[in-house]
Order: structure tokens, then sequence, then C-alpha cells
């Protein structure tokens, strides 16, 4: 951030000028004198701002707001991967694919090029409410043990996996269901 003088630049930027006007023009020294203390002292209420400025933008780096043009932290510093992001639904949809021992259809991922798929639940489906009512995004992480171990997650279930080669654990962020997956021998 640029400021107009700091205080060294400011002394020596009046001293000159009150030195050239001074000499060069006695009768107007008093009037130009004043600007000159005008202009400094605009200068340094400008430095001011400038000041408040940098500390908004410092503690906004410090309390970890995030800028629009900024990734989510789970994929910026976490390393995370978006995978899908799961709605539920109660209609029954095309090339449904029934996963028995969580009793939920699915529809839609494996065309999808947003990766959204579509979730329709048994009424006796033994997972949490909140995924049967809200969508979910899911992450591929690198290591589920980890990421439960050391984030202070609010777990919505026991981690489980729904089909050969995967592990997932549903946890709970500000009333919203997150999916996190791990992938045996994935490649990158």
């Amino acid at each position: 951030m640029h400021k107009f003088f700091d205080s060294i630049e400011h002394e020596i930027f009046y001293s000159q000028l009150q030195r050239m006007y001074k000499d060069s023009i006695p009768e107007l020294s008093t009037k130009e004198d004043n600007l000159f203390k005008k202009t400094g002292k605009a200068c340094e209420a400008i430095s001011e701002q400038d000041n408040e400025i940098s500390k908004i933008v410092n503690m906004q780096k410090v309390t970890g707001i995030r800028e629009d043009h900024e990734f989510a932290e789970c994929i910026e510093k976490w390393g995370w991967k978006y995978h899908h992001m799961g709605v539920p639904t109660e209609e029954k949809l095309p090339e449904e694919s029934y996963i028995p021992h969580l009793k939920i259809y699915a529809s839609g991922f494996q065309t999808s090029p947003f990766g959204i798929e579509w979730m329709q639940f048994d009424t006796d489906c033994g997972i949490h409410p909140l995924i049967q009512k809200i969508p979910h995004l899911a992450f591929v992480v690198n290591d589920l043990d980890y990421e439960l171990a050391n984030r202070n997650f609010k777990l919505l279930g026991k981690p489980n996996s729904p089909s050969g080669g995967v592990r997932v654990a549903m946890i709970e962020h500000n009333g919203a269901p997150i999916e996190l997956m791990e992938f045996e021998n994935r490649t990158k």
C-alpha cells in the first residue's frame, strides 16, 4: 500500500518548499506556509486512512475472512478435492442404482459433468435425517482418519464403506452435511 509521505519524507519536502518560497518571495511566506501546513495535514490524514485500511486488510488475514476470489480453506490449505454434490429427492429417477446396505437409491453421478448425485432414501433408512433433507458436498481427502482426528468435526454417524475401495464419513458444519471420502489406491 502506498503512502504519500511518511514522516521523514514529509519533513524534507516541507522544509525544502518552505526555504524555496521564503527565500524567493518573502511576502508570500506566511500564506504559503499555511498552505504547506494544510497540505501536510491532508497528507497525514490520508496516511492515517491508509493505516486504517491496512489494519482492516491485515485483520481479514488474521481472522480468516475469505476474499471472493479465494478457494475454500478445505481446498486451498487442507488439500481436499471436490467430488460431488448429493441432493435428496423423493422422486423416482431414471437409471437409479440401489445400495441395499444403506437403503438408498442414487442417480445421475456417472453422467453429470458437475458431479450431481440424486439420492432417494427408503423410509426405514438409517442415514442421519440431516443428510436425507439437505444437499451435501463431498470432498476427497487423503487420510480420512487424520481429518476426523484433527479437525474437531461433528460426526453424523460412523465412517462406513458405501462401495468397494471407498470409506466415507458424514460431518456437519454450520447445519450443512459434508461427506469426506477416502479412496484406496486412488490415482491423483
